[in-house]
């Protein structure tokens, strides 16, 4: 057992730990254990708290992360969407509602194919993210972007 353990990990840091140790299909599992449920290489119980470990190769040993800490775990798992009425009306979103959008959003500069569920995925993913960034007042700062983009359109120059 280590004198000074790792107490903080990032994401990429668990990812590059996963595919190192775990390979392309690992399972990787957060563990709380509690003190003794894992033993070290020299068989004496580790001290309690968050382990990583590998689902098909939990018998094998996990890798002490630190103590339990309910706050920095609850840091590191970004918040969920809510479900609301602007994030129903985004992804309500019908793709018959979004070719216009979408030619807008193209020439405006987004790569987006010329297929109905591309053209829909791009818009809500267009919307989910000004949600994201203001909030109620989403439609707004689009409508924003829109006209930027019409603008800078009808100013440019004809080929």
């Amino acid at each position: 057992m280590k004198e000074n353990p790792i107490t903080s990990i990032t994401l990429p840091q668990a990812q590059a730990m996963v595919d190192s140790f775990g390979g392309a299909n690992a399972e990787a599992l957060l563990f709380d254990f509690p003190e003794g449920r894992i033993r070290g290489d020299d068989d004496e119980p580790m001290p309690a708290g968050l382990y990583l470990a590998f689902a098909d190769c939990l018998e094998e040993g996990a890798i002490y992360l630190g103590e339990h800490d309910p706050d920095a775990v609850a840091e590191a798992v970004p918040p969920a969407i809510p479900l609301d009425d602007h994030t129903r009306d985004i992804l309500g979103t019908m793709c018959f509602q979004c070719i216009s959008i979408a030619t807008a959003l193209r020439a405006m500069g987004h790569d987006i194919p010329t297929k109905a569920e591309a053209e829909q995925a791009a818009v809500i993913h267009w919307k989910l993210n000004l949600y994201l960034a203001h909030g109620d007042k989403w439609r707004e700062a689009g409508s924003q972007q829109l006209k930027a983009g019409a603008a800078a359109l009808t100013k440019a120059p004809q080929q």
